[in-house]
């Protein structure tokens, strides 16, 4: 509306006697005018900034070991590892999904056996960025105890070789590839070893840390290496985590104990967690 008509309009309005509603309507008026003349501030379209993307899921591949006609170590003639360490899985993936965005799959979520080369072949199907695989320790020497994390590399001590054997012979049978010079210089040649290391150390620290806030004499074995077959072609980071002893009295019952499943779960989704907020900054790429 042009400014002269503008002023007719006011002086026009200002000449009639206002009731108490033609003064409501004369502001109502004024208001259009002007803002029909002079748009403000609130008016203007201003840009707005695009959201930022929410952080991108990693894929987690959590391996339960042994199942089906594979018990693994049984200890006290009840405390069956493959009982344990599923139950155990289930908590760590609950625990990872509550603190950071991951598609977590197991690769068996019931009783059932599945072949270790199956496992890895499982995570690559996935094209896991971590292979997580869940155990439980036994040992012939019944104070044996405590926690310990495997990642595949030559063998650090000949427990771990006997740990790694008993380990491998339980999921290969006769039709599978046998352990040759040739397959062991695959393990070592596919294995993202760097990461895993990194990966190793950090579920170590994070788990016995936790451990030890809820319970007394938690021992901490440390991280070792040895050729676990599980572990090959995964083609990713991974790591074998031995829980506690099925072995030793006291760690059995615990390792059967809700809470100190949990406990676990938390200090293993907690070093995950670390793993990747570290993974950035190293320069790895996922």
């Amino acid at each position: 509306m042009p400014v002269t008509s503008c002023f007719f309009l006011f002086l026009f309005l200002l000449s009639v006697p206002l009731l108490a509603d033609d003064e409501a309507s004369l502001d109502a008026v004024f208001k259009k005018v002007v803002s029909e003349e002079t748009p403000s501030e609130v008016q203007k379209v201003l840009p707005v900034a695009p959201a930022s993307p929410a952080p991108k899921p990693v894929v987690i591949v959590i391996d339960p070991g042994h199942g089906g006609k594979d018990a693994g170590a049984v200890g006290f003639g009840k405390y069956r590892e493959k009982d344990l360490v599923l139950q155990i899985s289930k908590k760590v993936a609950l625990e990872i999904k509550k603190i950071m965005p991951a598609r977590v799959y197991f690769t068996r979520q019931d009783d059932r056996y599945i072949s270790l080369a199956d496992r890895n072949l499982f995570a690559r199907r996935k094209s896991a960025d971590l292979f997580l695989s869940i155990h439980a320790n036994a040992s012939e020497n019944k104070r044996a105890r405590g926690v310990e994390v495997y990642y595949l590399n030559n063998a650090t001590s000949e427990a771990a070789r006997r740990l790694a054997r008993r380990e491998n012979e339980m999921g290969l049978p006769g039709a599978e590839e046998p352990l040759t010079q040739g397959v062991i210089a695959r393990m070592i040649q596919n294995a993202s070893t760097e990461e895993s290391a990194i990966l190793a150390n950090l579920i170590r620290e994070n788990l016995v840390g936790q451990l030890k806030r809820n319970y007394s004499g938690i021992h901490d074995l440390g991280v070792k290496t040895a050729l676990f077959y599980v572990l090959v072609d995964a083609k990713c980071p991974g790591v074998l985590i031995e829980t506690s002893f099925v072995s030793h009295l006291p760690e059995a019952k615990r390792l059967a104990n809700r809470s100190y499943q949990l406990s676990i779960a938390q200090g293993i989704a907690r070093g995950v967690k670390s793993y990747f907020e570290g993974a950035g900054k190293r320069g790895y790429n996922l």
